[in-house]
Protein backbone atom coordinates (compact mmCIF):
# COMPACT_ATOMS: atom_id res chain seq x y z
CA UNK A 1 0.00 0.00 0.00
CA UNK A 2 1.22 3.70 -0.71
CA UNK A 3 -0.13 6.17 1.67
CA UNK A 4 -0.19 10.04 1.26
CA UNK A 5 -0.46 11.86 4.62
CA UNK A 6 -1.70 15.20 6.13
CA UNK A 7 1.61 15.93 8.49
CA UNK A 8 4.60 18.45 7.60
CA UNK A 9 6.58 15.43 7.44
CA UNK A 10 4.84 13.59 4.47
CA UNK A 11 4.48 16.97 2.81
CA UNK A 12 8.28 17.35 2.78
CA UNK A 13 8.69 13.83 1.59
CA UNK A 14 6.54 14.41 -1.19
CA UNK A 15 8.48 17.28 -2.18
CA UNK A 16 12.07 16.33 -1.96
CA UNK A 17 10.94 12.83 -3.78
CA UNK A 18 8.46 14.51 -6.66
CA UNK A 19 5.63 11.36 -5.15
CA UNK A 20 2.28 11.41 -4.84
CA UNK A 21 3.11 9.49 -1.69
CA UNK A 22 5.04 9.78 1.74
CA UNK A 23 5.21 5.86 3.02
CA UNK A 24 3.90 2.69 2.27
CA UNK A 25 3.05 -0.28 4.13
CA UNK A 26 2.36 -3.81 3.41
CA UNK A 27 -0.78 -5.70 3.91
CA UNK A 28 -0.76 -9.34 5.67
CA UNK A 29 -2.71 -12.17 6.15
CA UNK A 30 -2.66 -14.54 8.98
CA UNK A 31 -4.15 -18.20 8.90
CA UNK A 32 -4.84 -17.42 13.14
CA UNK A 33 -7.71 -14.58 12.43
CA UNK A 34 -8.89 -15.46 8.74
CA UNK A 35 -11.34 -12.38 9.46
CA UNK A 36 -8.58 -9.65 9.89
CA UNK A 37 -6.30 -7.88 7.44
CA UNK A 38 -3.00 -6.47 8.60
CA UNK A 39 -0.90 -3.65 7.81
CA UNK A 40 3.18 -3.85 8.35
CA UNK A 41 3.58 0.27 7.61
CA UNK A 42 6.38 2.27 8.29
CA UNK A 43 6.11 5.49 9.99
CA UNK A 44 8.56 8.39 11.23
CA UNK A 45 7.35 8.50 14.80
CA UNK A 46 6.82 4.22 14.90
CA UNK A 47 9.33 3.23 12.87
CA UNK A 48 7.76 -0.04 11.14
CA UNK A 49 5.34 -2.00 13.18
CA UNK A 50 2.39 -4.32 12.50
CA UNK A 51 -1.40 -2.89 13.01
CA UNK A 52 -4.91 -3.82 11.81
CA UNK A 53 -6.61 -2.53 9.05
CA UNK A 54 -9.69 -1.82 10.92
CA UNK A 55 -7.97 0.09 12.85
CA UNK A 56 -6.55 2.13 9.77
CA UNK A 57 -10.10 2.62 8.01
CA UNK A 58 -11.64 4.92 10.39
CA UNK A 59 -8.46 7.40 9.16
CA UNK A 60 -8.83 7.15 5.64
CA UNK A 61 -9.67 10.36 3.97
CA UNK A 62 -8.63 12.47 6.65
CA UNK A 63 -5.25 11.33 8.31
CA UNK A 64 -4.63 9.24 4.72
CA UNK A 65 -5.74 11.66 2.29
CA UNK A 66 -4.48 8.80 -0.30
CA UNK A 67 -4.00 5.54 -0.37
CA UNK A 68 -3.43 2.64 -3.58
CA UNK A 69 -3.04 -0.59 -3.47
CA UNK A 70 -0.76 -2.03 -5.42
CA UNK A 71 -0.98 -5.87 -5.97
CA UNK A 72 2.14 -8.39 -5.68
CA UNK A 73 2.73 -11.60 -7.45
CA UNK A 74 5.71 -13.65 -6.12
CA UNK A 75 6.41 -17.07 -6.40
CA UNK A 76 6.86 -19.25 -2.91
CA UNK A 77 9.66 -21.61 -2.44
CA UNK A 78 10.07 -24.28 -0.03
Amino acid sequence: MLFRCNTGGGKLIRGYSGSDFDHVGMCLKFDSEENEIFLLEATSNLGVHLKRFSNVVPHLGGFYTKVALRHLDFERTE
